[in-house]
C-alpha cells in the first residue's frame, strides 16, 4: 500500500506525516491487499481565522475496482486524520463485503422473492385456494 499526503494551503509537519501514515496503515492493515494507493489531502479551510478549520480528505484506490473516499473536519490535524481514517476504515470494509458477496453469488431476500413470484413459485398458507 502507498501513501501520498499533502498539504493544500497548509504545509505539512514530518510528524503530521508519520502519523498519518501509522494511523492509516494500522487502520487499513487487514485491507492491504484490496488497497493499491491512499492519497490524503489534509487542508486549511478558514486559513488565519481559525476556527474549524482542518479539512482531511482520504481516497484509497481499490485494487480490483472503484475508489472509497473518507472527509472530517476539526481544528486539530491529529483529530481530523483520526476521524477520516475511522470513516475510510468503515466504507473500506463495506465495500470488501459488497464485493465478496457478489463472488460468492449471495442473493438478497427481495430477489429470491420476485424470481419465485415471476415463475409461479408462490407457495404460501393460502397458494391454490
Amino acid at each position: 500500500m502507498k501513501f501520498d499526503l499533502r498539504g493544500h494551503h497548509l504545509p505539512l509537519s514530518n510528524a503530521w506525516k508519520e502519523y498519518a501514515e501509522r494511523r492509516l496503515a494500522f487502520a487499513l492493515r487487514r485491507f492491504d491487499r484490496w488497497i493499491g494507493c491512499v492519497r490524503v489531502r489534509i487542508s486549511d479551510v478558514n486559513g488565519p481565522r481559525g476556527g474549524v478549520d482542518k479539512s482531511c480528505q482520504i481516497m484509497a484506490e481499490m485494487v480490483p475496482t472503484g475508489v472509497v473516499r473518507a472527509e472530517a473536519n476539526d481544528s486539530d490535524a491529529y483529530v481530523v486524520i483520526d476521524c477520516a481514517a475511522d470513516r475510510l476504515e468503515q466504507s473500506v470494509r463495506r465495500h470488501v463485503r459488497r464485493i465478496r458477496n457478489a463472488r460468492r453469488g449471495r442473493e438478497s431476500i427481495r430477489d429470491v422473492g420476485a424470481f419465485a413470484l415471476l415463475h409461479g413459485m408462490d407457495r404460501g398458507p393460502h397458494a391454490g385456494a
